[in-house]
């Protein structure tokens, strides 16, 4: 049975169909392997390694995200978080930080979740990312949109 694509008008229509997630980590195979499983899943996945890059992606494309998966032990990061918060009118972002096994969370700048990056990317390392990106998000995301199409 073939799947039918959503027709949209206009640009605007499906980037509001859309869930936006930017990803910030200076791993950038990490960052290459999450934002290609999301970009499948059906979200808009946006890479940066570091939050300078994260800031100038923003920019570049006028967007607000949905989504926010930083490494908390980046430079700037609770100014970055501050900085989109306040600049979102109609969204307000959700946060996973990007866990190692000795980091401590500070959630001071509001953490919804913590995931630990996976040593290497395997199916189950995946599933329980996105399994915590389903969480944090809520029930009506694409990611269940996209697991009733794709499955």
């Amino acid at each position: 049975m073939a799947h039918r694509l959503p027709q949209f008008r206009t640009c605007r229509e499906w980037r509001a169909s859309h869930i936006t997630v930017l990803i910030v980590d200076t791993d950038l195979g990490f960052v290459f392997w999450l934002g290609q499983a999301l970009d499948a899943a059906g979200f808009v996945a946006l890479p940066a390694k570091n939050v300078t890059d994260a800031v100038e992606v923003l920019r570049m494309l006028n967007r607000e995200i949905d989504l926010l998966i930083i490494n908390p032990l980046l430079d700037g990061v609770e100014e970055l978080t501050t900085r989109i918060r306040s600049s979102q009118r109609d969204r307000k972002p959700r946060i996973i930080a990007i866990s190692g096994a000795s980091e401590f969370i500070d959630s001071g700048y509001g953490v919804d979740a913590a995931v630990m990056r996976p040593a290497r990317p395997t199916g189950e390392a995946l599933r329980i990312w996105l399994d915590a990106i389903h969480q944090v998000l809520g029930n009506d995301t694409v990611l269940e949109q996209g697991r009733k199409t794709n499955g």
